[in-house]
């Protein structure tokens, strides 16, 4: 569903433009056109306007992304995420050779699939569902977390495995091997079905990958949640392209132990299809009243962007040079909270015609994408704004539009939020732009 709802939430904040002396300051914009000996001493301005707020995002293309989503949990703020993802499986070797498959005796199927990290307090039993997928999967499609493949109605997970509590830190066994291999998410699927797969060879579907997945497109794997309450669950990132990410059938042949993989490679299309539910939430209350973003405002990946805007710095005169800008923006975290901030964000402008999005800085006279990294021992990010500033004072065309937006720099394999401290916040940091500058 196509959200275009524009939260608005305005506060005003303190800026502090410092004063510069006159000799060799830094200049990173203008100084092309200004001579530094010329610059005059820095004017300033006590109060600065800052106006915030949040947008949905419409979606975000999750094609081929390497860490699959699978999993729900509850955000205090932002609601229910719901996540789950299709892939193709690819043989690892063309026209496999079974023997004679009336001796194969099925002892098990296993869909393995390696952690890489959780987010939410996952404490909480999952309902795992994996369907077939029954149309073909495209490697020129640009899936996005809203987008459907047609499936099966039938959930191919053995009758009793469905529900558990997953866990990220507990190593898995092979077999009666030793060593314990790195923690997996592992489905246990009907004997069944792997005994379908094998059977499939003795008809060509086999013979190359090509015909394997015109006979098989692929699963689709889900988790059913639907009476999750309170803060509970999680959702959990799978490295499919991981070597130990695979679909492993377990059988006998005679007195013989033998194993049978479907891997997940570079080359299997996959995407992640996430779900938001933001209704009753802190969310859907500053959609509602614009006010409360005075508080806070938020970003979170795949479903909503922070904007801020400053709408007063065109107010400059347009002969000033911009020495240096810097925005703060303090996030809300504590240590150990499994609802933690994206690790760097992506910050960019868009022309207000809607023509293009512009970087941030400047590389050989081309606008190109920053992102910026969170300073944990000050909860903030810190984000060089100055091409941007100097752009909007110098009435530069690729800078018309006073706002920046603000996105994790990760959106299409995770589900990750940010919490933003506003003008009003309860806490000790809020919001502020510092500008070094001169004016003519």
């Amino acid at each position: 569903m196509t959200k275009n709802i524009f939260l608005l939430a305005l506060f005003t904040s303190g800026v502090l433009l410092s004063l510069i002396a006159c000799k060799k300051k830094e200049s990173l914009l203008g100084k092309e056109i200004y001579d530094e000996s010329m610059l005059l001493d820095a004017n300033g301005i006590d109060t600065f306007s800052i106006v915030a707020s949040t947008e949905y995002v419409d979606s975000t293309i999750t094609a081929n992304a390497r860490l699959a989503l699978l999993g729900s949990y509850v955000d205090p703020v932002f609601g229910k995420v719901s996540a789950g993802f299709y892939t193709q499986l690819r043989l690892a070797a063309n026209n496999p050779d079974f023997g004679d498959i009336a001796t194969i005796v099925i002892d098990s199927v296993v869909l393995g699939m390696e952690y890489r990290d959780q987010y939410g307090l996952g404490n909480y039993q999952q309902d795992f569902a994996v369907f077939r997928v029954t149309e073909d999967l495209s490697a020129d499609s640009l899936y996005q977390n809203n987008s459907t493949s047609e499936v099966g109605l039938v959930n191919l997970i053995e009758t009793g495995f469905e529900s558990f509590i997953p866990d990220v830190k507990k190593p898995h066994f092979e077999g009666t091997d030793t060593v314990a291999s790195p923690p997996q998410l592992r489905l246990r699927l009907k004997n069944s079905f792997g005994q379908e797969l094998i059977n499939s060879s003795t008809s060509g579907n086999m013979l190359n990958n090509e015909t394997f997945l015109s006979y098989f497109k692929g699963l689709h794997v889900v988790t059913q949640n639907a009476n999750i309450t309170g803060l509970n669950g999680a959702v959990y990132s799978l490295d499919l392209l991981d070597s130990d990410s695979k679909l492993t059938i377990y059988y006998k042949q005679g007195d013989v132990l033998k194993t049978f993989n479907l891997i997940i490679n570079s080359n299997a299309v996959r995407y992640n299809k996430v779900i938001y539910d933001d209704s009753n939430t802190k969310l859907s209350d500053l959609i509602s009243n614009s006010a409360l973003g005075s508080k806070e405002f938020y970003t979170q990946s795949g479903n909503a962007r922070a904007v801020v805007r400053f709408p007063g710095v065109q107010n400059l005169n347009n002969k000033t040079v911009i020495h240096r800008a810097t925005l703060y923006l303090p996030y809300q975290y504590f240590n150990g909270d499994d609802r933690y901030p994206s690790e760097r964000i992506f910050v960019y402008n868009k022309r207000a015609d809607g023509d293009g999005i512009w970087g941030l800085a400047l590389n050989s006279g081309v606008l190109v994408p920053v992102t910026f990294p969170f300073v944990p021992q000050f909860s903030r990010y810190q984000v060089d704004v100055t091409s941007f500033i100097q752009g909007l004072v110098k009435q530069d065309p690729d800078y018309t539009n006073p706002e920046l937006i603000i996105i994790g720099a990760r959106t299409n394999d995770n589900v990750e939020r940010i919490i933003f401290n506003g003008i009003e916040s309860d806490n000790k940091y809020r919001p502020k732009l510092i500008i070094t500058y001169t004016e003519f």
